[in-house]
């Protein structure tokens, strides 16, 4: 609850913003973008990839790879942490999503506050009769597929920034202005941390106040990490780089700083390996990758309303639940900059272009 009332109301947490974004109606602009398309008012077309689902940590606050207990087979009944809210008082108890693929399962609280993914309930069950435990289907044949236009084109939509007591039925709240954050404090504490790693690996400000932003989500911190014998990167410059790099990316998701923090990072080039999985760090001339759930193939059986009448038990190759390459992007290590117009480079024999742009 206090990642998400972070975004709906102004408070102590916020350095900077103002009232000016696209999330304050149910049917328009980004909020109805970010809304899968079968509720009323949703059209369901923004999302990301399966690089930014697998970023999140588990709930033991590890990689997934890190994690003995994260399974990519199977499914359980998992409850949806984000129907229990105080701002709805119709909503008492969490509800339990059906058939739902254990790689969602068991992870930390910032994913369930950030991502809608296949078989995941609305915040507000709308009809308990017509659509009780029914939930966001983005396969083929579920409610929220609808057309080539309007679908979540990778299997999962953006949840982050959607105001939970919203819904374009009946007596519901049809609008909710609130805060677009330029600056905030975990931002700073990211920030300060990284600075101080450059400067001196062993400052115990590193750890300091990259464990009070996990904390602040309700992840396991590194010295509690160190402390269990789960993960040690205290003192190791590399590692606690790549642990705040990490945490920058879930922690600012969608706030508009990945942009700018990859190019600073000088990692814009980073890509997946479609063989091993493995993060390609010095990607500098290859397309970049990302990949997908293949949502051509069908999680259920489905009547004519898009509603499973009984759900399939498949995953991996052939399947929904199966990692599949969405997207390659043309990318060369001059891209970090643009290059200098030509009609600028014209002006005086003194300007330089930017690198590799020659």
């Amino acid at each position: 609850m206090s990642i998400y009332e972070l975004f709906q109301y102004y408070n102590d947490e916020i350095i900077w913003a103002n009232g000016n974004n696209d999330y304050q109606s149910a049917t328009a602009k980004m909020e109805a973008r970010t809304i899968p398309g079968d509720i009323p008012g949703g059209m369901g077309n923004v999302g990301t990839y399966q690089e930014m689902v697998d970023m999140f940590f588990t709930e033991n606050g590890l990689d997934i790879n890190e994690d003995n207990t994260y399974s990519e087979e199977g499914f359980s009944n998992w409850p949806n942490i984000c129907t229990n809210t105080t701002l709805n008082s119709s909503v008492t108890t969490k509800h339990i999503d059906k058939h739902i693929f254990n790689m969602y399962t068991h992870r930390e609280p910032r994913f369930y506050a950030n991502i809608t993914y296949e078989g995941k309930s609305w915040h507000i069950q709308r009809d308990q009769t017509t659509y009780k435990d029914f939930g966001a289907y983005f396969s083929l044949g579920g409610k929220a597929y609808l057309d080539q236009t309007m679908h979540a084109r990778t299997g999962y939509l953006l949840y982050k920034f959607n105001h939970r007591s919203m819904l374009n039925v009946g007596s519901n709240i049809k609008s909710w202005a609130r805060p677009w954050i330029y600056f905030r404090l975990a931002d700073f504490f990211l920030y300060y941390a990284e600075v101080c790693n450059e400067i001196n690996p062993n400052d115990e400000n590193i750890i300091k106040y990259l464990d009070a932003v996990r904390d602040r989500a309700g992840v396991s911190g590194y010295k509690t990490l160190r402390d269990t014998g789960a993960k040690d990167i205290i003192g190791n410059k590399e590692k606690q780089r790549e642990a705040i790099h990490r945490e920058r990316i879930i922690e600012m998701f969608a706030e508009g700083n990945y942009y700018f923090d990859i190019r600073r990072w000088m990692k814009a080039g980073w890509s997946k390996s479609e063989s091993t999985g493995e993060w390609i760090k010095n990607n500098e001339d290859k397309a970049i990758i990302r990949t997908s759930m293949d949502i051509s193939k069908a999680t259920a059986t489905f009547n004519d309303k898009g509603i499973p009448t009984s759900f399939k038990d498949e995953y991996g190759p052939g399947t929904y639940y199966n990692r599949i390459v969405k997207d390659r992007f043309p990318w060369k290590k001059a891209m970090l900059f643009y290059p200098i117009p030509y009609n600028e480079m014209q002006k005086s024999k003194l300007i330089v272009q930017n690198p590799l742009w020659d």
